[in-house]
């Protein structure tokens, strides 16, 4: 199993575009987990949270996403 952190609020991974600040892209959450699940033959999970901040809630969006 692999399980994808997509909530980490560190400031030098979100700087980077990853952790947390992933999830202000649905559509590169969905990119990331089709390219995971095409490289493994293993389940893949992911952690996300309510969104970025409490103006930026999409948590649905990007569980939608990674659906």
């Amino acid at each position: 199993m692999i399980d994808v952190n997509m909530a980490c609020p560190v400031k030098k991974v979100c700087g980077s575009g990853a952790g947390a600040a992933l999830g202000r892209e649905p559509a590169r959450v969905e990119e990331a987990v089709r390219a995971i699940r095409r490289a493994v033959d293993v389940p893949v999970t992911i952690k996300i949270r309510a969104g970025w901040d409490e103006s930026e809630v999409n948590c649905v969006d990007v569980a939608r996403a990674a659906e």
